[in-house]
């Protein structure tokens, strides 16, 4: 298992694992030396959001926003 500090393990490659075999989509998002696992919930009327539990992790705050930006444009292309 890879390691975690602090409520990381919700971002580790295990857990997006878990994630994928109860019918979620895990999406890993990297920017930098930053990475989070996103997770994409369906809504009714083909609505969906993503969440992003305990993380991202690693590097600093701008470099966060840069993941986060990178985030949402994927999420606007997978509609």
């Amino acid at each position: 298992m890879e390691e975690f500090v602090s409520g990381a393990f919700l971002q580790t490659t295990e857990w997006a694992a878990c994630q994928k075999a109860v019918g979620r989509r895990a999406r890993l998002i990297e920017a930098g030396k930053a990475r989070a696992f996103f997770l994409e919930y369906a809504l009714p009327f083909g609505w969906t959001y993503w969440f992003c539990p305990k993380g991202p992790m690693g590097a600093d705050t701008s470099t966060h926003m840069s993941l986060v930006e990178l985030a949402l444009d994927s999420a606007r292309k997978s509609g």
